[in-house]
């Protein structure tokens, strides 16, 4: 299956999120009519979160509104899509993916805070044997 889930940035804390885009392909509909129901429902998935966009260029030339949507709002605006079966498959990957993505996030904020507990301990050795490097530097300007 294609990516429906994406990042901006290798922040920690950054949010995972689809476009209108993917839930438009991905749902058997026109991104048109999906740009409709977040422009009509926007106050509603403005309860779940910023409702982010981005401009991007089109092969017309013409430049185009992308909607970011997060997991809570693109769950809240796919149940507003008739449960067709393309539709229901999709609910179901964009689910699975949500849930990857959050997954390999907790999984470097785990890998970071073990590398911080790690150098915290090493540099701690290093100032008990005598090493500092802010010391041994003032020493040598004398």
């Amino acid at each position: 299956m294609q990516e429906l889930v994406f990042i901006e940035s290798e922040d920690l804390n950054c949010e995972p999120f689809t476009t209108d885009e993917v839930i438009a392909e991905f749902s058997g509909n026109n991104r048109d009519s999906v740009t409709r129901l977040i422009r009509n429902y926007q106050d509603d998935l403005k309860e779940f979160g910023k409702l982010g966009f981005e401009i991007r260029p089109m092969p017309s030339g013409q430049k185009a509104k992308v909607f970011h949507l997060n997991q809570q709002q693109a769950t809240l605006l796919i149940t507003y899509l008739d449960n067709t079966e393309p539709v229901r498959l999709f609910k179901k990957e964009l689910v699975k993916q949500f849930f990857a993505m959050e997954f390999e996030l907790n999984a470097r904020h785990l890998e970071r805070s073990n590398g911080k507990i790690k150098r915290i301990k090493l540099t701690d050795a290093i100032k008990q044997a005598g090493f500092s490097v802010q010391r041994s530097f003032l020493q040598t300007l004398h």
